[in-house]
């Protein structure tokens, strides 16, 4: 369970429900709170289950807990060989996509994106979204954010959405072909921190060669 990336508090705190329960609604313990709340007196009789999602859950909420500094020392720890990614980096990238996380080694599992450009597009959004004049459209969007001078957050979203709200579009014919063309995955983190982290060139850049891809696809 170790090797898998269960942490200790949480594989703790779930093993103590396993044939006990504290008389109320709480499920997080800490190891503490555990030790002043045990009594044998709640202990049932009925047999215990090894609930694996269970288990997963406790999991997921101690992750949640942990600041972003420590998750990624987690992440870290399960890295692929060869992969070194700055501490602060690493930090902001898991702060991006804790949510979406149970385990330390879902990060090398589902957003190694944020490091890498996407080899591969959800297939099934781009079939979806990447019709009529679409190309044109991101064309002219890829233009518009190479014009950029400030490319942070607030401004990239002005432009987005400002292109959406200008050609009378709606959110998801834009940002649900534009986050696959940045993550290849038709889910993930805010696109515009997402943006801002990857930067200016990088983004431009994704949607360069995801334009060239989508057009491929659908023409299959």
């Amino acid at each position: 369970y170790r090797e898998m990336g269960f942490f200790p508090e949480a594989l703790t705190n779930f093993l103590a429900f396993l044939g006990w329960n504290p008389g109320t609604e709480q499920e997080l313990f800490s190891k503490d709170e555990l030790i002043e709340v045990f009594t044998l007196d709640r202990v049932s009789k009925a047999g215990a289950r090894f609930d694996f999602d269970k288990a997963s859950w406790f999991n997921q909420q101690y992750l949640m807990k942990m600041s972003d500094e420590e998750l990624a020392d987690a992440v870290a720890a399960f890295a692929p060989e060869g992969i070194s990614i700055p501490k602060d980096q690493l930090s902001f990238a898991c702060g991006l996509v804790k949510e979406r996380m149970v385990f330390p080694l879902d990060f090398w599992k589902q957003h190694t994106y944020i490091f890498q450009t996407p080899m591969d597009y959800d297939a099934k959004t781009v079939r979806k979204k990447w019709k009529d004049n679409r190309g044109e459209q991101f064309q002219e969007l890829h233009g518009r954010i190479a014009a950029m001078e400030d490319f942070n957050v607030a401004a990239l979203e002005d432009v987005v959405k400002g292109y959406i709200k200008e050609k009378e579009l709606g959110f998801g014919d834009i940002l649900q072909p534009w986050r696959v063309m940045l993550t290849g995955i038709a889910g993930g983190p805010d696109l515009f921190k997402l943006s801002e982290f990857l930067g200016k060139e990088e983004v431009l850049a994704r949607m360069s060669t995801a334009m060239s891809s989508f057009d491929e696809m659908v023409a299959v």
